[in-house]
């Protein structure tokens, strides 16, 4: 049951996540698809090395660089174990206004509402995101603004009730902290039920992209430390990123990118 609404929670997170990027997508030229593949390394007994699996994502764009649809694969011990179809809505302003989403093989649905406060609407400032799905589980998203009406903090709350005798089962809050690029240096991440407490700061490059994470216990003491390197296309977009912990590659992540055609 844990493991089910770990699962959800990666997809709504995943999901929420399109809508701003947390400015990772990291974009140049007029891009129509993005094919993005998540491997972890592992090592067997004698210390061979292993690739196995862990995420893959296909995104799709119009040609004004809207997001209109993803798949997304998510895998447990090589194989995979859920699949995420989403769908894009836009307003008239063209502002993201609801994805629509199936996650297969129990056919759960996914709907998520963006909510525009009416006095930062006209601004593209989102107020509240809303999600959920056919299982009782919950998630909503708040934003704050700076004076300058920068996202400065993003709280999210998620839970879980059980149908049967609304019992919470599940109860977590991230909060999410800017800077003025719009990079996220800061995620805090509660359980609520399990007295669980981890913070994670981050650094980037001049190019806008993460090179390190630094892993915080509640005590404040640093548990984890891992570093991202990159290789780039011929317009700088990122095609591959490695993860180092302790001077070893745990993760690579690979994407393909392929733009519009000027026509």
């Amino acid at each position: 049951m844990k493991l089910k609404y770990i699962f959800i929670g990666i997809i709504i997170l995943f999901i929420g996540c399109n809508k701003s990027y947390d400015n990772a997508l990291k974009l140049n030229g007029n891009v129509k698809e993005i094919k993005q593949t998540n491997l972890v390394i592992k090592y067997d007994s004698i210390g061979n090395e292993k690739l196995d699996t862990t995420l893959f994502v296909k995104t799709t764009f119009d040609k004004t660089g809207k997001i209109i649809k993803t798949l997304t694969k998510y895998y447990l011990s090589n194989k995979p174990k859920l699949t995420t179809f989403t769908n894009f809505e836009y307003n008239w302003k063209g502002q993201l206004n609801r994805e629509n989403a199936i996650v297969l093989p129990d056919s759960n649905k996914i709907i998520v509402d963006y909510i525009y406060d009416q006095k930062l609407f006209k601004k593209g400032l989102l107020k509240k995101v809303i999600s959920k799905d056919s299982t009782g589980f919950t998630f909503l998203e708040t934003y704050k603004y700076n004076s300058k009406e920068q996202l400065t903090k993003k709280k999210s709350s998620e839970y879980s009730i059980d149908i049967s005798n609304k019992d919470t089962i599940h109860s977590t809050t991230g909060i999410f902290e800017y800077n003025n690029n719009k990079n996220l240096t800061q995620f805090e991440w509660i359980d609520n039920i399990d007295d669980f407490y981890q913070k994670e700061n981050y650094k980037y490059n001049n190019k806008g992209l993460r090179i390190s994470m630094s892993k915080y216990d509640k005590n404040n003491n640093i548990i984890g430390f891992l570093e991202y390197k990159y290789q780039y296309d011929s317009i700088a977009n990122w095609i591959e990123r490695k993860t180092y912990k302790d001077d070893s590659i745990i993760e690579i992540r690979k994407r393909i990118i392929t733009v519009h055609n000027n026509v």
